[in-house]
């Protein structure tokens, strides 16, 4: 029989598991739902993108169905065994690439919907490198794990899960920043535009921040004990909550055009409306009032886009005013 492990292992290799699984499903169940939720509402989008939701939901299946068996192996059948709780199985590395994977996957996704909305070539340039290296990083970071199983050489990996988790919080950062940084160059002589506007950079806040906490509480954690798999109990949950943003990003497109709608100030309709697979640009009138001249008359200005035949195609930003850009 093997001799018993003491509490503090179990509590560094399987507490942390556990708690990380446990959140993760919950993660996972509401994924699934947002899932549903955006094949319901918007079966016309572009079948790349639901290409990307199943591929991510796969991924996401196959990291929270590892988790669930890692849960086994440790739990049940060698529960107890310190010499296999001294070595890692096989779901380390799997939960590394997959979320290395979604989180390319996510990231090219904003940064494809901050470039339709913008065009700058080489902004969205620098953010694809910085996706490309988290992606080398986790590759590089899961193999290496693969390959050395000993908990007490688990240290090997440090400088690939610098470079994985610091490029994956960088980017998230630099996308938020980029999306908050245009959001705020549109203005308004609407009040219920410009609260839309303060609406949506929350939004953006909110959801970039979430996944950067994350990366970078994983990274500190790696970094202070290698050999524990606390570090791993945070990284659990990277996955899904990558996921996650992207499928609410997708899935408030109609809430937020609905808020708007009934704010009372503003009415699209819709030949007034650009949609752009998670990008809604609202077209309206822009009314400039003469200081001199306001007793005298209102010039109106409607400033109107050719018929959508790609982002954005024909619209000059030099001469026209978009009084309402909502950018999921």
């Amino acid at each position: 029989m093997a001799p018993a492990a003491p509490l503090e292992t179990l509590n560094k290799v399987i507490g942390a598991l556990l708690l990380g699984a446990f959140a993760n499903s919950m993660l996972y169940m509401l994924e699934i739902l947002e899932v549903i939720k955006y094949f319901r509402r918007f079966p016309n989008d572009p079948k790349t993108l639901k290409c990307s939701i199943v591929v991510l939901l796969l991924l996401d299946s196959t990291c929270t169905f590892a988790q669930w068996a890692c849960l086994y192996l440790y739990g049940v059948l060698h529960w107890g065994d310190l010499d296999y709780l001294g070595y890692q199985n096989l779901v380390i590395p799997i939960y590394i690439y997959t979320s290395g994977i979604i989180g390319f996957i996510v990231q090219n996704f904003l940064i494809s919907r901050y470039f339709k909305l913008t065009k700058r070539w080489i902004v969205c340039a620098g953010l694809i490198f910085m996706t490309i290296a988290a992606l080398v990083g986790s590759v590089w970071c899961a193999t290496q794990l693969s390959i050395v199983t000993d908990y007490s050489h688990r240290n090997v990996a440090v400088n690939s899960a610098i470079l994985w988790l610091v490029s994956s919080a960088a980017t998230d950062t630099a996308i938020a920043s980029a999306l908050v940084i245009q959001l705020r160059s549109v203005t308004s002589a609407f009040r219920e535009t410009r609260s839309l506007i303060r609406r949506l950079i929350f939004h953006t806040i909110q959801t970039g921040s979430v996944t950067t906490a994350i990366a970078i509480c994983v990274l500190v954690t790696y970094l202070n004990d290698t050999n524990a798999n606390i570090c791993v109990g945070f990284g659990f949950t990277l996955g899904r909550l990558y996921t996650l943003t992207m499928l609410f990003n997708l899935n408030n497109r109609q809430a937020l055009k609905e808020g708007d709608s009934h704010s009372g100030g503003l009415n699209h309709t819709p030949s007034n409306e650009i949609s752009m697979h998670g990008i809604t640009v609202h077209r309206t009138a822009i009314v400039h009032i003469d200081e001199e001249q306001a007793a005298s008359h209102h010039e109106i200005d409607d400033k109107r886009t050719p018929e959508y035949g790609g982002p954005f195609d024909g619209y000059d930003k030099s001469t026209s005013e978009v009084d309402s850009a909502t950018a999921n």
